[in-house]
């Protein structure tokens, strides 16, 4: 038998869940986090090549820089009524997600440099248990994004720096849930199959422009990277769920086929970011900045059935531009050790309606800190964050009409390696 609608418009709906509201990745390098990530306006070591490659003009000599973050999040769930109701206490299940980072780069002459960085600036998830009141919506959302990004950093004067970065972006989507059916003899909703939905690598390409200003002991830096999107193609699978009644069970398997295929577009918004750093006080290092991300670019979500084109849609998406405001310090304590610490506010990107299960999202704080001990020609950097979520509730307007109150926070560690030759 053919697949029924009733597949198709949940096959349509995980598709829709599966990216993050705008949960973007900040982490670029430990010595960035332990200061705010306040670093468009600092740039001074490899790792300019992900927050301001116009930094990356004044660099001497050959240098790589290496290492990696893991996140440890943490989501609770409190639901409303009419459903799933209240008393309903949920925590989604404890995952660690491993970020990594490696830049190289080196000096031509007094003016050019070239380098290479390959970054995660977006990605995370959230699962849940497959038994628990959204598991209609969605049991493991997750997205991944890796950057290569090639660079040609020119050092106009001793002042100037400017850049330009090539971004090719490896992107892959996954999403798992189950699907409901009413039961015919009971009327009850029982649960009959488990959806997997897995996308292709998918690849998608942008570019970065930065440029860094020095006056005396202050710089100014900005960058700017562009809107970007990518086409996936995915595969959704079914695995059936005894319902312990045999011809139930087989009335629901000639209806659900093994697979279906699906083509959809995702957009990952443009993001400025601005800053100041000074010197100005012998020993420390401050900084401020501002990013600015377009969340209202992804606007909508296109989903195309290559067997069944009737069965396209396009769905509106409520997602609202968003600010981030980044403090961060550094003192040098002796020519070996260095700490660092910071403070972010983020504003959180999706509105009411579209927030969900899948990655919840609100308004946080972050609070960093780091340091770095130097042998050698090689530094250690580490760096780490406490980011707490803002307690937000769905106020009655989720589009999946499933409401409730999430509580989040995540903590971040990261180490890096830096050798300069």
């Amino acid at each position: 038998m053919k697949k029924t609608l009733l597949v198709l418009v949940l096959f349509f709906a995980s598709f829709s869940l599966v990216f993050s509201g705008g949960f973007s990745l900040n982490e670029g390098s430990a010595r960035a986090v332990g200061m705010g990530e306040s670093f468009v306006a600092v740039a001074d070591d490899l790792s300019a090549l992900f927050y301001n490659p116009g930094g990356a003009a004044f660099f001497e000599g050959t240098g790589v820089l290496v290492g990696a973050f893991g996140i440890f999040p943490s989501v609770e769930f409190e639901g409303t009524n009419p459903y799933p109701g209240e008393g309903i206490n949920e925590t989604a299940v404890s995952q660690t997600f491993l970020i990594p980072n490696l830049y190289f780069g080196r000096k031509f002459g007094k003016r050019i440099f070239l380098g290479t960085g390959v970054s995660v600036p977006f990605g995370l998830g959230v699962k849940w248990d497959d038994k628990w009141s959204g598991r209609y919506i969605t049991t493991n959302s997750e997205v991944q994004a890796i950057d290569i990004t090639p660079t040609l950093a020119i050092k106009l004067s001793e002042n100037i720096g400017i850049a330009a970065s090539f971004i090719y972006r490896n992107s892959k989507l996954k999403n798992d849930q189950i699907i409901p059916f009413v039961n015919p003899f009971t009327f009850g909703v029982i649960d009959i199959a488990k959806l997997h939905l897995e996308s292709k690598m998918s690849h998608g390409k942008g570019y970065r422009l930065g440029a860094l200003f020095k006056f005396n002991k202050f710089n100014v830096g900005v960058s700017y990277s562009g809107k970007m999107t990518i086409n996936y193609e995915g595969d959704a699978n079914f695995t059936l769920i005894s319902t312990g009644i045999p011809a139930l069970d087989a009335m629901i398997a000639s209806k659900f086929p093994a697979s279906a295929t699906g083509k959809t577009s995702l957009v990952f918004p443009a993001h400025i970011s601005g800053g100041v750093s000074t010197t100005i006080f012998e020993g420390f290092l401050f900084t401020a900045s501002v990013d600015y991300m377009k969340w209202s670019q992804y606007n909508e979500l296109k989903i195309e059935f290559e067997d069944y084109p009737m069965f396209s849609k396009t769905v509106e998406k409520h997602y609202k531009d968003t600010y981030t405001f980044r403090f961060g310090v550094e003192k040098k304590l002796s020519d070996s050790f260095t700490v660092r610490a910071g403070y972010y506010y983020d504003q959180g990107a999706p509105e009411l309606v579209s927030l969900g299960p899948d990655l919840p999202d609100s308004d946080k704080h972050g609070i960093t800190f780091g340091m770095s001990y130097k042998v050698g020609k090689i530094i250690v950097d580490f760096g780490n964050s406490v980011v707490l979520f803002k307690e937000i509730s769905t106020e009655g307007m989720n589009e999946d009409n499933f409401n409730g109150t999430y509580k989040s926070y995540a903590f971040i560690s990261g180490l890096n390696l830096r050798f300069n030759f």
